[in-house]
């Protein structure tokens, strides 16, 4: 089982700080974004019988490193007891330069895995 999904990073200008009511879990002050349409993440899951763990490739690299976090979202989306996935991850951005990777990765990651 193969799926893809895409995202683009979403940029806070202006971030809400607390509530001003729990109950109805409204912000205390509006929140400000942009969406930066050019730039994106790709992330393509495969459910692999064949793999005994998980494996992760970003922009054509493994990265060992980054897979615990990887590992975790796909648990918390389909469950412990899984098959092994391959996830290969592609932007045509900078990671980790302050323009939200991490929330597009994650994003298209949830998108591809519940698919």
């Amino acid at each position: 089982m193969r799926a893809t999904a895409r995202a683009q990073p979403n940029i806070a200008l202006i971030k809400y700080w607390g509530k001003r009511d729990s109950h109805r879990n409204l912000p205390a002050v509006g929140s400000i974004s942009v969406t930066l349409d050019e730039l994106f993440t790709t992330m393509q899951v495969e459910l692999e019988g064949a793999l005994d763990q998980d494996e992760l490739h970003v922009n054509g690299r493994s990265s060992p490193s980054l897979l615990p976090r990887v590992t975790r979202c796909l648990d918390a989306v389909l469950g412990h007891d899984r098959l092994r996935a391959r996830v290969i991850s592609e932007s045509n951005f900078p990671i980790a330069a302050g323009l939200a990777s991490s929330a597009s990765s994650f994003a298209a990651l949830v998108v591809a895995a519940a698919a």
